[in-house]
């Protein structure tokens, strides 16, 4: 059958709502829909209101503009202005503040605050103001930062930013002298000279940096504020690798910047993994903060003694313990050096059944001992002396040898191989064995940091 047909009121349109009379005051839109008042939209950062917020229309927002390389900022972005931007200075920096280039920090200072308070365009009416006024705070930005400036000393306004390889700074003739933090109270400047006196005691945190370098000179706004974070617990200093090359290949330090923490007290070091300017600031204090806890904790249950050729004899051959020798390859052996921390953990580890001990093979006075022993590369060697009398342990045997596995993995089985071994042979024997050493060890102890790459 049919659909029967509409009744008159089903096709009666629907009332419209009656318009919306309120009126809203300063900084406020109408939302129609509620008919209700509301504040307007605030730009972003790095735009600025190009009109709007009238009442009836919403805050129009416009992105700031952005000043080309060969321009400079006259007059800042703000929520109510676009940036103004004017033509670079060809001026050198010096002139354009009217010092001598061997100006102090604190008459730069002073100069700066003068100069812009006269030339700052709401104090004038000068037309040239805003301009005149940019080239001072461009001048002052570089000049004023003493990193900043030993970059635009050495390298002038078109490199100061410094280069990305050796080569591409080599390939400029440029010469870079200046250092960098020459006036920062907590970072010190390192030198050859006077490394064992200061590096040689508690922790350290050391940046290797070369003054061309343009990852260094981005980085050090950061490793300042690291140094800042790290105050009164770990030192912070930094070298210069373009004038302290015997530094460089002490630590076999291989890019720029480099930073190692060290012990200088227990002769370890262990490199930082870089990973750019901000991770300095969000990281790197934990880091450092974490393999100090894990190193103090290490010293404190462990003992590695340092044997020549005058106390190996006494100790190892005619003794009655147990020993476990690391024979070393001097300062130039990098393995053995990223295995230091290891060899504190086997001692902690095998403390109560064994000694351990480490010979450096690289130190002249130590050759005649290396080659009665027969120790050959690569270093490190572990080589184990048992008990018994002298006769039945005039030649070790290698445990481990620099190569077989990482240390980071090969020293832990090692341990835990002549913990389990040592116990089994003096059980019955009326020896004590400190059987719970190693879990009281690992029950209080930090967790460790990541272990470095093989």
């Amino acid at each position: 059958a049919p659909a029967p047909a509409p009744t008159p009121e089903e096709h009666t349109p629907p009332t419209a709502p009656a318009a919306c009379a309120l009126a809203c005051g300063a900084g406020q839109v109408l939302d129609v829909e509620a008919c209700s008042c509301r504040a307007c939209h605030v730009c972003a950062e790095d735009s600025f209101q190009a009109g709007g917020c009238t009442g009836a229309t919403d805050t129009v927002c416009v992105p700031c503009r952005t000043c080309a390389p060969e321009q400079v900022e006259a007059t800042p972005c703000s929520p109510s202005t676009d940036r103004t931007c004017t033509a670079r200075s060809s001026r050198p920096y010096y002139d354009i503040l009217g010092v001598s280039r061997d100006a102090s920090q604190a008459e730069l200072r002073r100069v700066f605050r003068t100069l812009s308070l006269t030339h700052h365009p709401d104090k004038t009416s000068d037309p040239a103001a805003a301009a005149r006024f940019a080239e001072i705070n461009e001048a002052y930005s570089i000049l004023g930062n003493p990193d900043k400036r030993a970059a635009y000393d050495d390298f002038g306004k078109e490199n100061m930013e410094g280069w990305d390889s050796y080569w591409a700074y080599a390939a400029s003739k440029a010469q870079a002298t200046q250092d960098f933090y020459t006036n920062e109270e907590l970072i010190t400047r390192l030198t050859e000279k006077v490394w064992d006196s200061k590096v040689g005691q508690g922790f350290w945190l050391v940046e290797f940096y070369a003054p061309w370098c343009s990852h260094c000179i981005h980085a050090s706004p950061f490793v300042k504020q690291a140094a800042g974070l790290l105050d009164g617990e770990v030192e912070f200093g930094a070298v210069n690798g373009v004038s302290e090359m015997g530094l460089l290949q002490r630590y076999s330090v291989r890019q720029y910047p480099t930073f190692l923490l060290l012990s200088g007290t227990h002769d370890l070091a262990l490199e930082y993994h870089y990973r750019g300017p901000h991770a300095l600031v969000d990281d790197l204090p934990a880091w450092a903060r974490a393999t100090v806890a894990d190193w103090s904790h290490l010293f404190a249950r462990s003992h590695v003694a340092r044997l020549d050729g005058e106390t190996f004899d006494d100790a190892v051959h005619t003794g009655e313990d147990m020993w476990v020798v690391v024979y070393t390859g001097g300062r130039a052996c990098v393995a053995c050096a990223e295995a230091r921390a290891n060899i504190y953990r086997m001692a902690a580890e095998l403390s109560g059944l064994a000694r351990v001990a480490m010979v450096d093979c690289d130190n002249s006075t130590n050759h005649g001992l290396c080659a009665r022993e027969q120790v050959q590369g690569p270093y490190p060697l572990f080589v184990g002396y048992a008990r018994g009398p002298p006769d039945a342990r005039a030649r070790g045997e290698v445990l481990f040898r620099s190569g077989d596995l990482p240390n980071h993995v090969a020293l832990p089985l090692v341990a835990k191989t002549l913990r389990l071994a040592l116990q089994a042979s003096m059980a019955g024997t009326g020896v004590t064995v400190p059987s719970d050493a190693r879990d009281a060890f690992e029950d209080d102890r930090p967790p460790p940091p990541p272990p470095p790459p093989p």
